[in-house]
């Protein structure tokens, strides 16, 4: 098994100091399982490309199977009970025939009857092992679970969005749910993980009481290497309650300890009420405009500071745990950080034996705090302060030697790139059987954002590229003097209002308040910091025209999607993240009472600034070929997109 590798030291630093260099793994086309609708392929570093000719991982480029191949058996007929019902049911309806025949008379004795059951057991656990495993949904998740399987860091960046899995009734065997085909891919994944790590572990301590009995073990050189030094190997995080607890009732369905008796599960109660996926409190009314996504988005319980302990043993779950008695964490990034701040020196300890993580909805986590996600990944795997009862003798020597991170598996599903978390993949993810990631190539939403407008004259869209700046550390001063020189003059000299201006990040939004200020031009503010009232009242007054522009933050705007009255020209700052909400601004454009783009003049005018870092955000709105030809060295500064 992976996790039974030896990392030496100089493997580490070959890691760690090789530059990742991407080849495809498999054939473009479309995105598996119809989970994006542009065209996609896997690419794999040259490390797991090379690890997959080693008899410890499958071969990468081979196809991967149809069902899930090697599950315990017991997993098996659960996975099998979720994606092939049927079959189980009419297994169980035998086997129920057999044990109560019709017209049986005769009086049995207990100890017969005993015997009877266990072989009635027997007869169907051997027709279960005979049963075919159900066949994956998807060829997405086919294809996740092979990479998953293999141990290595996976990327998938075509992720749907919270919620938007059609949920599904819950049957009486405890089939259905809403699990989509990636949460289901990698909780199988999670679930057989924790089956063999506790199998082994358990297996190991009978092993070595027969031994114990027998007087066979002379050294504690024989001791076997089969722990961490805490009891924690899965940490899954989720941006809010309602995600988590989509996540946490597929994780029971799925695990085999939780089915069967009434108490299999404890809590379950408590668990309904914290993490509830009923309607969302946050409602709006009067029909005001809410879009799908957003609905889909905030549905149920949407608090982000959370954290969830979760023990597997052989017949039962149990929930609320504390840390270091729990296999699988479950929690927030804000919800662990927190615990990592209210704890002593060994806060971080519960961390220390993490083999592997799971970042699901990155995109969204983003928009929280991406820093929290930094300092947790910072804090995984480091050598604990204290020992927490642990045979250190039983620890791998791996964990023991600081290189536990080399071992990890790190797991990262968003619903699109983005540079920040090639950077986290890049930096904090050290392992050994190396990486794959999904390349798909995005139409762009250009035309989206011109059928948005609602003007009869057009849209022109113009893209002003950025001169290359000395480093990334003066990109942004180059984004603010290209502002200040060739926008902030247009602003103060047109005395028309509605100039809507989009700011990705907040540092920047602090830097243009700040400078509209001190240049003493009339505008509002709509922030995440914004208290709601004042975000609703600078709507109004720049729709009525008292101020000439608004500054919005893609944050604000992600969180509380308001519509935007009177929007002359838009302005982006800097490009979204969401290529979607660069159409939604383009479509407030002639939104207004009287005062809109369609009574004035000129066609209604969008103007985006972008340098070669925003390579990713200009490639999700303009496209793939577009965004390749706008940043070549050759190019022009200058693009103009006319509707």
């Amino acid at each position: 098994m992976h996790l039974r590798r030896t990392v030496t030291q100089d493997a580490a630093d070959a890691v760690a100091l090789t530059a990742p260099k991407f080849k495809p793994v498999t054939g473009g086309g479309d995105s598996p399982g119809g989970d994006s609708p542009g065209a996609g392929r896997w690419e794999a570093d040259k490390t797991a490309l090379e690890d997959a000719r080693d008899a410890v991982a499958p071969v990468i480029n081979a196809p991967p199977p149809r069902a899930p191949v090697g599950l315990p058996a017991k997993l098996k007929e659960r996975w099998n009970a979720l994606y092939d019902p049927a079959s189980i049911a009419a297994l169980n309806k035998r086997f129920k025939r057999e044990k109560n025949p019709k017209g049986g008379k005769g009086e049995s004795k207990v100890p017969a009857k005993d015997a009877k059951d266990e072989e009635a057991k027997a007869r169907r656990a051997r027709a279960i092992a005979a049963l075919p495993t159900a066949p994956f949904k998807s060829r997405l998740q086919r294809e996740l679970f092979a990479l998953m399987d293999g141990y290595r860091d996976v990327v998938y960046t075509a992720r749907k969005p919270p919620g938007s899995a059609r949920k599904e009734p819950l049957g009486p065997d405890g089939s259905g749910g809403g699990g989509d085909d990636v949460m289901d891919a990698y909780l199988l994944h999670v679930v057989n993980h924790v089956m063999r790590t506790r199998t082994r572990i358990t297996k190991n301590n009978e092993s070595l009481l027969k031994r114990s009995k027998a007087k066979e073990i002379e050294m504690d050189d024989d001791l076997p290497r089969d722990q961490g030094f805490v009891r924690p190997t899965v940490l899954i995080l989720v941006p809010m309650r309602n995600v988590a607890g989509r996540v946490v009732r597929r994780l029971l369905q799925m695990c085999p300890a939780a089915q069967g008796r009434a108490d299999a599960v404890n809590k379950l109660d408590r668990f309904a009420e914290d993490f509830g996926d009923g309607d969302s409190d946050r409602r709006r009314g009067g029909g005001q405009w809410i879009p799908e996504d957003h609905k889909r988005l905030f549905r149920g319980n949407t608090d982000d500071h959370f954290r969830l302990g979760i023990k597997v043993t052989k017949a039962s779950v149990r929930l609320y745990v504390d840390f270091f008695g729990s296999d699988v964490l479950v929690c927030s990034p804000l919800g662990l950080v927190t615990k990592l701040q209210e704890s002593g020196k060994s806060a971080a300890d519960f961390l220390a034996s993490i083999e592997l993580l799971v970042v699901d909805n990155a995109d969204v986590l983003m928009m929280q705090n991406w820093q929290h996600v930094l300092t947790l990944f910072s804090s995984c795997n480091q050598l604990p302060k204290d020992q927490h009862g642990v045979d250190i003798m039983r620890v791998h020597e791996t964990h023991l030697n600081g290189l536990a991170r080399n071992l990890r598996q790190t797991i990262v599903l968003s619903s699109f790139p983005c540079a920040e978390i090639n950077a986290l993949v890049r930096n904090e993810c050290a392992n050994l059987a190396g990486r794959v990631r999904w390349k798909e190539s995005f139409p762009g939403v250009l035309g989206w954002a011109a059928r948005a407008v609602r003007n009869a004259g057009g849209l022109r869209q113009q893209f002003e590229r950025l001169p290359d700046a000395a480093s990334i550390a003066d990109s942004d001063d180059v984004r603010f003097k290209h502002f200040t020189r060739r926008v902030l003059p247009r602003l103060r000299e047109n005395p028309a209002p509605g100039a809507l201006i989009f700011i990705r990040d907040y540092l920047d939004f602090v830097r243009v308040r700040n400078l509209l200020t001190a240049e003493d031009v009339s505008f509002a503010v709509t922030s995440e910091y914004t208290d709601q009232r004042d975000a609703a009242r600078a709507r109004s007054i720049f729709a009525d025209g008292r101020k000439r522009v608004l500054l919005v933050t893609e944050r604000a705007h992600f969180y509380f999607r308001r519509r935007i009255r009177g929007v002359r020209e838009v302005h982006f700052y800097s490009l979204p993240d969401h290529a979607g909400f660069y159409a939604e601004m383009l479509g407030f454009l002639g939104d207004g009472d009287g005062r809109s783009a369609a009574s004035t003049a000129n066609a209604p005018s969008a103007t985006a600034v972008f340098s070669r870092l925003d390579a990713l955000t200009l490639e999700r709105v303009c496209g793939s070929a577009r965004a390749k030809k706008m940043l070549a060295p050759d190019a022009n500064s200058t693009f103009i997109f006319t509707a």
